[in-house]
């Protein structure tokens, strides 16, 4: 067995629209492919297609969205040429309407048809632009914009019906006023869904859910934020050099130079009564999501090894049966939130120098492949690990 390391990216401007497209989405994402390229790793964009669409009906009115558009596009198809891979990510509320953008934050609030023609039109533009590259190119793989999936049952049947196979919304453990990620089958191991996206349902109609890789921890968000220093230390016992402080820092900044506000978001669809309140910002159970825009390399590398280990304890001859098998780790990260390389630099470098030749880099399309080329080995695998009590 090996790790198979799928990093990807929400390549997207900001929730409400708002952003530019050179400062906050492309410049952003070449400099991440700098080290990423420089590795030897390979790259899974999510690209957001709503807004690209949504330039195209300006193009009458501004005369810059048809370079944005046509610069959108020649991005992605240099990215598939280098042999990345390029997926599919809507956010519904840039839908726009006769009165404005939609609002509507959950893709499965919309209405089934709208649902179903909002995720064809995305789908079929993304393979129209990326099949001028590489005629074999598909676009199998989803993820919900700000991982607002729930109630699942109806996206997942029309997700299917689209010709979508895959899924990559669900962190474990994952809470927010938009989804609730409790009690999912599994931490870092992929399972078929066809109702409820966090459980394991094989039917006609199921998609491959392979969730962002994550481990369950208790916080403290208001020490994390307010003093990370002695937050890493006392919760993870990482004692943070100077500039993971720094880095730490600029990450901070480029938060504030956000062109609007979370709280946007959330006021959108609930708002947080004081006592809830008052518990997020205290303590609370905690899902440490595989960010590598957000968490540093150092605490990340700690808990794959962890798991690594466990996993490694299986007796010889689980290894040697399972050994054609990947243990897929999916990071994820966002272009606009990506001011610096030193956090995912450092974390390439320590991947290659700890695991050595127990990891290998892959595309998500490249394991989505070889889980169902290789599915009764990974259903072995999944019913020894399920044995074992090692799915979380």
């Amino acid at each position: 067995m090996k790790l198979a390391i799928i990093l990807t990216n929400d390549w997207e401007l900001f929730g409400n629209g708002s952003g530019d497209y050179f400062e906050n989405q492309k410049t952003p994402l070449i400099e991440l492919l700098k080290p990423i390229n420089y590795h030897g790793f390979k790259f899974t964009v999510f690209a957001e297609v709503i807004q690209q669409l949504n330039l195209f009906q300006q193009s009458s009115e501004n005369l810059n969205s048809d370079g944005i558009a046509k610069d959108w596009e020649d991005t992605i198809k240099n990215l598939l040429f280098e042999g990345h891979d390029i997926q599919l990510h809507i956010h519904p509320q840039l839908i726009q309407k006769s009165s404005g953008y939609s609002k509507e934050w959950s893709i499965a609030n919309l209405e089934s048809d709208e649902m179903f023609d909002v995720i064809c039109s995305c789908k079929n533009y993304l393979e129209s632009v990326l099949k001028e590259q590489n005629a074999n190119y598909e676009c199998i793989v989803f993820r919900a914009g700000g991982y607002a999936i729930q109630p699942s049952e109806n996206v997942i049947n029309n997700l299917f019906s689209a010709g979508i196979r895959s899924d990559s919304s669900v962190t474990n453990g994952l809470i927010s006023s938009f989804f609730n990620f409790k009690h999912s089958y599994s931490s870092y191991l992929p399972w078929f869904c066809s109702t409820d996206i966090r459980k394991k349902n094989i039917a006609e109609s199921s998609i491959l859910e392979v969730p962002i890789f994550s481990v369950s921890r208790i916080d403290i968000p208001i020490l994390r934020v307010k003093f990370p220093e002695l937050y890493y230390l006392l919760f993870h016992s990482v004692r943070l050099t100077k500039e993971e402080i720094q880095w730490i820092n600029q990450t901070k900044k480029a938060k504030k130079h956000a062109t609007y506000s979370i709280k946007e978001k959330y006021r959108a669809q609930a708002s947080r009564s004081i006592l809830k309140l008052l518990f997020y910002k205290l303590i609370q159970p905690y899902s440490l999501q595989y960010d590598y825009d957000k968490i540093p390399a150092r605490v990340l590398i700690k808990y794959l090894e962890k798991k690594w280990k466990v996993i490694n304890n299986l007796d010889d001859a689980s290894l040697e049966k399972f050994s054609n098998c990947y243990i897929p780790v999916v990071l994820i990260g966002h272009a606009k939130d990506h001011y610096s390389n030193y956090n995912i630099d450092l974390f390439l470098s320590l991947l290659k120098s700890e695991f050595q030749g127990n990891c290998e880099s892959l595309t998500y399309s490249g394991f989505y492949n070889h889980y169902i080329s290789n599915l009764k080995e990974y259903e072995l695998l999944d019913e020894n690990l399920y044995f074992n009590k090692l799915l979380k």
